[in-house]
């Protein structure tokens, strides 16, 4: 990242052994605060695929969340895949989704599967937190650090 550049500066409150570091921190903070940390999907047919490595065929204790920012709602609130791991045959998987106004979409398949449908909290143009959590027995569903539906299973 810093082959071929150069930097003269001179820093009269700084020791002379450590004014090297000093260059090299806040170059390091500049880059960093200038770092697009985010993906940007279109809604057209954007995804990342993970594999199907068997450290994510998850059995049992799990949380999914993400931050997210929607401009718009696809119209079912299962058409919207924020996280989606499914095999229907037999139904095993885990999904956290959004749509329909702002509905969050939370399913577990352990042979059979289980569904949580919020009412529609969500804002568009607006960044929310969206987390589900299943201990084996409840699910959860959270908007922005508040549950805001749970399910026993």
């Amino acid at each position: 990242m810093l082959s071929g550049m150069y930097l003269s500066c001179t820093f009269p409150f700084i020791p002379p052994a450590m004014k090297n570091l000093y260059v090299l921190c806040l170059l390091l903070m500049v880059h960093l605060a200038s770092a697009q940390n985010a993906l940007h999907f279109d809604g057209v047919d954007d995804y990342v695929n993970c594999g199907n490595n068997p450290s994510l065929q998850i059995s049992g204790h799990l949380t999914l969340e993400a931050w997210i920012y929607a401009n718009s709602w696809k119209p079912g609130a299962y058409q919207g895949n924020i996280i989606n791991k499914e095999q229907n045959i037999p139904d095993y998987g885990y999904m956290l989704r959004t749509g329909d106004g702002g509905k969050i979409n939370f399913n577990i398949g352990n042979g059979s599967w289980h569904e949580i449908n919020t009412a529609a909290l969500m804002s568009l143009n607006t960044w929310h937190h969206v987390a589900a959590t299943y201990d084996g027995s409840k699910m959860r569903v959270y908007l922005d650090g508040v549950r805001v539906d749970s399910l026993s299973v």
